[in-house]
């Protein structure tokens, strides 16, 4: 195997690649001509590759040095080249301006100028991604309600059964696998829902596109092209997306055809019923990659909900006591309301027992990433060049003792007891400069409505029909973390049982 010469010639190749990288790198910083200054190093080593090591390290360290040492902005050296650090008092400043362009910079983080990581791209593309979501998906939240607890009731069922006797569950894995469904449902309808070869193959891309990404970025920008060639994981990655265009261009080319023969009748085609049409009439002709789209959508909805409610989850393994009363909670909006976005909306203790564990446990320790299409000046003197990469913090923004009371306790009814001041502004979904769990702004995440639904409908069924609990012995985990992001252990077990739940969800209530 190892005198192959297809390995031979990848080896040498790399080899070549890798020396010429560090002549890359020495390169960049010789011509780096920032003044802010670069945390991260000690007296002995300023170098870039020295700080890229601590942030990788440790970023929650280098951030709070950072935070320490400057009451400006501050650099720091990311899997991604440097970024500019900026203290929150400027979210202000840059939140609806469009020289800091959130898809320029997510472009860049995600190395969508490169074979195999395209979807990452669609964003820049006239706004039809986000449009589709703001629009489009938001809109029909009141639609989908009960098809998410008719998917919920039936993944559940498969994913945790129905066993009285209390049994390990692997959590993370199970919220992501029922996550997975239920944004699909919405996605691409019951159809792709209920097919195990989908759901395997849309959300394995994500999981080999952010390890190929990982590993595509522990070499220069200016060999990645030429890596991404080479490295197995992108080779896997490429061949992944062809898959996926096996199985989703003959479905779009059918549509397409049903919709032309549609109107050479004379007759207004139907409105569209999921993602694949909703992004195809927000285009209205202009050119966009459905494939690509709805791979995208997976990317950015599946991995953040499902991390939020495995949170939730642990949360409630932490702090049993509050689920008597949001069981309590969801017989009464139930019974009342159906499965109508009315009922989710009543759901207040649930809204803020989820909003204080995305306050303590937020997926990221930064927000705000944004790159400059301009040189831009801030009324205090501070300039940030053109094309620089810009982040705020958030690690201490949501732990202000002025606006939190005991900011590190977990008070699941906190943001419950804030709506009696200001009922908007405690909502999950409500942003603004002292929560920045779904970012700040005009970029705040946009699929937040989504996620918050269909958290809810699951969290109705998980409530109602299982008792959770922490294995014998265990307690709350730390999350895990790769660079700024916070993950959950995908080892991670807990306890469950099934209970009999107090009304029939599977009926149509009301």
């Amino acid at each position: 195997m190892f005198n192959s010469p297809n390995v031979l010639y990848t080896s040498a190749a790399l080899s070549i690649i890798g020396f010429i990288g560090l002549s890359a790198l020495w390169f960049w910083q010789k011509n780096e001509t920032s003044t802010f200054p670069l945390i991260g190093t000690d007296e002995k080593d300023r170098s870039y590759a020295k700080a890229g090591e601590n942030f990788a390290k440790d970023s929650y360290a280098v951030l709070s040095e950072g935070m320490r040492k400057c009451k400006g902005a501050f650099r720091v050296m990311t899997a991604t080249g440097p970024k500019i650090v900026l203290p929150t008092r400027y979210l202000e400043d840059i939140k609806s301006d469009d020289r800091f362009s959130f898809a320029h910079e997510m472009a860049k983080q995600s190395l969508s100028h490169l074979p195999g990581f395209e979807a990452f791209a669609t964003p820049l593309h006239n706004n039809i991604f986000q449009d589709t979501i703001k629009i489009k998906i938001t809109q029909s939240l009141g639609a989908i309600t009960e098809s998410l607890s008719e998917e919920t009731s039936l993944s559940l069922k498969q994913l945790i059964g129905d066993a009285p006797e209390w049994q390990e569950c692997g959590i993370s894995k199970t919220v992501l696998d029922l996550t997975t469904r239920l944004s699909t449902r919405v996605f691409l309808g019951e159809k792709f829902s209920r097919d195990e070869k989908w759901l395997n193959l849309s959300l394995a891309y994500t999981m080999t596109a952010m390890h190929a990404a990982q590993t595509l970025l522990k070499w220069p920008s200016v060999l990645q092209p030429l890596v991404n060639r080479f490295l197995p994981a992108c080779i896997g990655q490429r061949a992944m997306l062809q898959s996926i265009r096996d199985i989703l261009e003959p479905e779009i080319a059918k549509r397409k055809q049903t919709k032309d023969a549609t109107l050479r009748e004379g007759e207004k085609p139907p409105l569209g019923k999921d993602t694949l049409d909703w992004m195809d009439e927000i285009a209205q002709g202009r050119p966009f990659d459905l494939v690509l789209g709805q791979l995208q959508l997976g990317f950015v909805a599946i991995h953040t909900t499902s991390t939020l409610m495995t949170d939730v989850l642990l949360d409630l393994c932490a702090f049993p006591e509050y689920t008597p009363s949001l069981r309590e909670e969801v017989i009464e909006a139930l019974q009342e309301n159906g499965w109508k976005k009315t009922a989710m909306y009543k759901l207040k203790r649930m809204d803020s027992f989820i909003k204080e564990t995305l306050r303590l446990r937020p997926q990221s320790m930064i927000t705000a990433r944004r790159m400059t299409t301009e040189t831009v000046s801030f009324p205090d003197g501070t300039v940030i060049p053109k094309g620089s990469s810009i982040m705020v913090p958030t690690i201490t923004a949501m732990l202000d003792p002025k606006v939190y009371p005991e900011p590190e306790r977990f008070d699941g009814e906190r943001f419950f007891r804030m709506r009696a001041e200001n009922e908007a502004r405690a909502q999950l979904v409500t942003t603004n400069i002292d929560y920045l769990g779904f970012g700040y702004g005009k970029h705040a995440c946009p699929g937040r409505f989504l996620a918050a639904n269909e958290i809810k409908v699951a969290m109705c069924h998980l409530l109602l029909k299982y008792d959770f609990k922490f294995v014998d012995g265990e307690n709350r985990p730390d999350p895990m973390t790769w660079e700024t992001a916070y993950l959950t252990n995908p080892a991670l077990k807990v306890m469950v049982r099934r209970r009999k739940e107090e009304i029939d969800l599977a009926t149509k209530l009301q």
